[in-house]
């Protein structure tokens, strides 16, 4: 991809279309750097509930054993 076969496309600023393939490119760097820091942003929230769940299981697993353990 050269930046001679880059123009511009209509009505959408930051993009541009190569000539020879077709593709259509985001060239806006600071939009592209935002939304990989977005995406780590919610995959660490994943993995911080995944873990919140894992942790509720195991207090209720522990919860049940104590109850059982008490009530012989």
């Amino acid at each position: 991809m050269s930046d001679e076969n880059l123009v511009d496309v209509d009505n959408l600023p930051g993009f541009k279309k190569d000539l020879d393939t077709g593709v259509i490119h985001n060239t806006n760097r600071e939009a592209l750097i935002r939304a990989k820091e977005i995406k780590k942003k919610k995959i660490k929230e994943k993995q911080e509930y995944e873990q919140l769940k894992d942790d509720v299981a195991e207090i209720k697993s522990l919860l049940s054993t104590l109850l059982n353990k008490i009530g012989d």
